[in-house]
């Protein structure tokens, strides 16, 4: 019985060892954006669950960057232009 549990344990070890940089990304990123790191780090380590929550976390996190760059953007394009300057920055 014990050879089964550690032949198991064992099976599961390479994915641990490759999900755990992205669960510990996860655990820094998910507050930068306003998501609960415990709840995103738990998720990438349950194993039949993590590919997708792999996924909806890297679109999560694309969107929330592509939302600052657009405040960014907003935030440039609401700037006096400069006297004497014929274009925009």
């Amino acid at each position: 019985m014990e050879t089964e549990a550690t032949g198991t344990v064992m099976s599961l070890l390479p994915m641990y060892l490759m999900i755990l940089p992205w669960a510990i990304g996860a655990w820094w990123i998910a507050p930068k954006f306003g998501g609960n790191k415990y709840l995103w780090c738990g998720l990438m380590l349950i194993p039949l669950v993590q590919g997708a929550v792999l996924i909806v976390f890297l679109v999560v996190v694309v969107n929330a960057v592509l939302h600052r760059l657009n405040a960014v953007l907003e935030r440039l394009n609401d700037t006096p232009v400069p006297a004497g300057s014929d274009s925009r920055p």
